[in-house]
């Protein structure tokens, strides 16, 4: 976990009820361990889909991934099915 991580995580604790936003494995599981809501990068796409904020949540895998983002195969199915964008 990077001082950033960490950082988000304290200020999460500092704001009772705020959702942070984290998408490192460590940084999860410290935070949970905490009582601090998370929520990943593929979440918060997958809530401006649903909430109709964008169109394709697809288009923005592919340029995450090609910016070196890893998305685990696993993770791109659930997430492009729950969007309805699954073929």
């Amino acid at each position: 976990m990077d001082q950033g991580e960490a950082s988000a995580i304290a200020l999460a604790l500092e704001l009772y009820g705020s959702v942070v936003i984290l998408d490192d494995d460590k940084a999860r599981k410290v935070a949970r361990s905490l009582g601090v809501e998370i929520t990943g990068t593929m979440g918060i796409l997958l809530r401006v889909k649903i909430e109709g904020y964008i169109p394709w949540i697809e288009p923005l895998l592919s340029s995450l991934k090609r910016a070196g983002f890893y998305i685990s195969p696993a993770l791109e199915l659930k997430i492009l099915t729950e969007a309805g964008e699954h073929k």
